[in-house]
């Protein structure tokens, strides 16, 4: 077993990594407000220590909060990113033109897109992408999940540049495809395999809604607090199943009916 050292400041602590959808010797890591883009060193030569990786690019995404989730885009010519605003007193501080998600381009490390929208501007509990990577969730304690639809096979990069007369760059907005409001607060949520349904789970209760017509599919309580979710798929494709843990130590595994198709593959041009 082999340990590569990244380097950087012994004092940050990495709350993200995550490999490369296609190359080994790349990843990247998140850590403070920044979101770091490594490359294992070849050893051919004395100069290169041994184990050790380079960083190619750094993100810094943004000037005030931490960042506490990032990943590439199904063929990593992106990166999301999301940063950690806890309550209204930090939000007010943001600058109006910022965002708490963004997409950046890795040729460039430049923010391309942001996700906009009223929910955007709350204070956000969870983060998380569909498994084609087409859809981004958001939890807030304002007792909402809200989803974006990112269609990584359009380029994201604006059709006029985006670099108006003044030579500020302009990214893309991106406005919710669908808002689910929960009877709790959600702290954590999960798409279907298909990302045809989402699910959230507020405290002891987990809902989920069927995307984008917002129907609720199921209801179940626990008695005690729910600490992490997933959802697999069935094999017949006509149902799908949710798995469960809380903190008493107990698992539930729930099936859903009409979990639809397996992950639709996105290509970006």
């Amino acid at each position: 077993h082999k340990q590569y050292v990244t380097g950087g400041s012994p004092h940050r602590s990495v709350c993200q990594v995550a490999c490369h959808p296609s190359k080994d010797e790349v990843f990247l890591s998140a850590c403070d407000k920044t979101v770091l883009i490594w490359q294992l060193q070849p050893q051919n030569s004395q100069s290169v220590p041994e184990n050790s990786a380079k960083c190619i690019k750094a993100f810094v995404a943004h000037t005030q909060y931490p960042v506490f989730f990032a990943k590439w885009s199904p063929t990593a010519s992106y990166v999301i990113s999301a940063v950690r605003v806890t309550g209204p007193d930090s939000l007010e501080r943001m600058p109006t033109k910022d965002s708490i998600i963004k997409i950046w381009s890795v040729d460039n490390a430049r923010v391309v897109a942001r996700l906009v929208g009223a929910p955007s501007q709350q204070p956000v509990n969870a983060v998380t992408l569909s498994r084609c990577s087409s859809m981004v969730a958001m939890s807030s304690p304002n007792k909402m999940c809200s989803v974006w639809k990112v269609e990584w096979f359009n380029t994201l990069e604006p059709d006029d540049g985006g670099i108006p007369e003044d030579g500020e760059w302009q990214p893309k907005e991106i406005t919710p495809h669908s808002t689910f409001y929960t009877d709790g607060v959600p702290k954590h949520v999960s798409f279907s395999h298909g990302s045809s349904h989402l699910a959230a789970a507020c405290d002891t209760l987990l809902q989920v809604w069927r995307i984008p017509s917002r129907d609720p599919v199921l209801e179940f309580m626990t008695r005690f607090k729910i600490t992490c979710l997933d959802w697999s798929a069935n094999p017949d494709r006509d149902s799908g199943q949710i798995l469960a843990g809380d903190d008493s130590g107990r698992v539930y595994l729930l099936k859903v009916n009409n979990v639809e198709e397996d992950p639709k593959d996105f290509v970006e041009n």
